[in-house]
């Protein structure tokens, strides 16, 4: 399972390479170029701004622990955070975000990958002082990929 968050202009490039379960089920031209072109986006953010994709399994439960995850040297806001997924099933997203004094946690409704990407109502957290966000897609109805692209200034 291939692992990648990035936060543009050098606050944070992070690329793994993780082996999960079957690779064959998830590694296909169409899903590789899906994610290269959400990789691709990271050129255009905004500083600060940063995102996380991986290939995902069909049906493969939460894994806690094995996030990606965006870590920022100083408190930041986010703004928004979007999600989106490959193919026309659907795939659930689990987000925690870091803050000073504790943490918060997002787990969503399953979301129509189709139908990508999703702005996520995070209205019900405090987003300021975050220090890190991390997110994990699972649950998929159908093997592909996902990534969150979380939109955040600096406090």
């Amino acid at each position: 399972m291939r692992h990648f968050a990035s936060v543009s202009a050098g606050v944070l490039l992070l690329s793994s390479l993780v082996a999960c379960g079957d690779q064959s089920s998830t590694a296909t031209p169409e899903i590789d170029a899906w994610l290269q072109g959400q990789i691709d986006t990271v050129d255009s953010l905004p500083e600060s701004h940063g995102m996380m994709s991986a290939r995902e399994t069909a049906g493969a439960p939460y894994r806690e622990g094995e996030g990606i995850r965006i870590d920022y040297a100083d408190s930041h806001e986010v703004r928004t955070i979007s999600f989106s997924c490959f193919g026309s099933g659907s795939m659930h997203l689990r987000l925690d975000l870091e803050k000073v004094g504790g943490a918060q946690g997002f787990d969503g409704d399953s979301y129509e990958c189709d139908d990508s990407p999703h702005e996520l109502d995070l209205s019900s957290m405090d987003l300021g002082d975050v220090n890190a966000v991390e997110g994990q897609g699972y649950g998929a109805s159908e093997s592909g990929a996902w990534s969150v692209v979380v939109e955040a200034t600096p406090e």
